[in-house]
């Protein structure tokens, strides 16, 4: 559910960029099968061009990787989120969570200060979970909302974003992120942490079609996990239009072999039309359109 915040949260950041305030649908297919496509996304703007909501219905990004089927409402103060709701409309009610929701905190520049997750989910009892079996007579008549994870953020002089740290509870080892940029503003390295211990690396690179990052994954002791052969110095690459739409992405393994590649297409207007996704052989493998309001 976490990684589905964050890819919404990029969407909303996209389509507010590219001053799309109409509502669309996301139609998909896998391969070249068209006959059998597929409503899986629906988004919907407020009168002031924010996401209000969101459904994923089977949503997927490509062949292996996917969004939970999710229905997500937007909350502002102004032009400022302050909350998001998600229901999970095939989770089993009871003792799973079939809802989440998530709170956005800002300074007094607006910047935004913390984030706190939560989940509603029915508890274990007291002292329940030192039972060598739990049924579901041991869990409490109705589910609550529980505080999942607590994230808090840090800014440089120039408003840049710089950490992201959850130091006290955290959905996964992964609790703390730095930034470091360029001289014009451009990211220039990105780390993934367990508190201090380096779990990844992303170096950026610029140029005049586009930009790349390089992906490093480390193991326990600090040092790149070069044993990885289809991980070890992963390279993104994206390619951008004169309008500064990014058109294509590949990503190549440490060997120099096309892992994937990703086309992107844009209809007059500015905003995006079709999405290919292609295998390592160049063959279609999940086809995204998207039809506007």
């Amino acid at each position: 559910m976490y990684k589905h915040l964050t890819l919404v949260l990029f969407a909303l950041i996209l389509f507010s960029c590219q001053n799309n305030s109409f509502d669309y649908k996301v139609i998909q297919y896998k391969g070249t099968d068209s006959l059998n496509a597929n409503e899986t996304k629906e988004v919907k703007f407020n009168e002031i061009g924010l996401v209000k909501s969101e459904i994923y219905r089977g949503y997927k990004t490509d062949v292996a990787n996917g969004t939970s089927d999710v229905n997500t409402t937007y909350l502002y103060n102004d032009t400022l989120l302050i909350e998001t709701l998600n229901h999970y409309p095939n989770n089993p009610k009871g003792i799973c969570c079939d809802s989440s929701k998530t709170e956005f905190f800002y300074n007094s520049i607006k910047q935004l200060e913390k984030r706190k997750h939560y989940n509603y989910q029915k508890r274990l009892k007291k002292n329940i979970e030192f039972k060598d079996v739990i049924t579901s007579e041991d869990y409490e008549p109705e589910p609550t909302w529980k505080l999942s994870a607590e994230l808090e953020f840090k800014y440089n002089d120039k408003g840049q974003k710089t950490e992201r740290h959850s130091p006290i509870i955290h959905w996964d080892s992964q609790n703390r992120f730095l930034w470091e940029y360029y001289d014009d503003g451009k990211i220039k390295q990105e780390k993934s942490l367990d508190h201090n211990r380096i779990i990844w690396i992303k170096d950026y690179e610029y140029n005049d079609n586009g930009y790349h990052y390089t992906l490093t994954w480390y193991d326990y002791h600090g040092k790149p996990k070069k044993t990885m052969s289809e991980y070890f110095g992963r390279l993104y690459e994206f390619l951008v239009d004169s309008n500064g739409n990014e058109i294509e992405e590949k990503v190549t393994n440490g060997n120099g072999n096309v892992i994937s590649r990703k086309i992107t297409e844009y209809n007059k207007n500015g905003k995006i039309k079709k999405t290919v996704v292609l295998d390592k052989n160049n063959i279609p493998s999940m086809t995204h359109i998207y039809q506007y309001k």
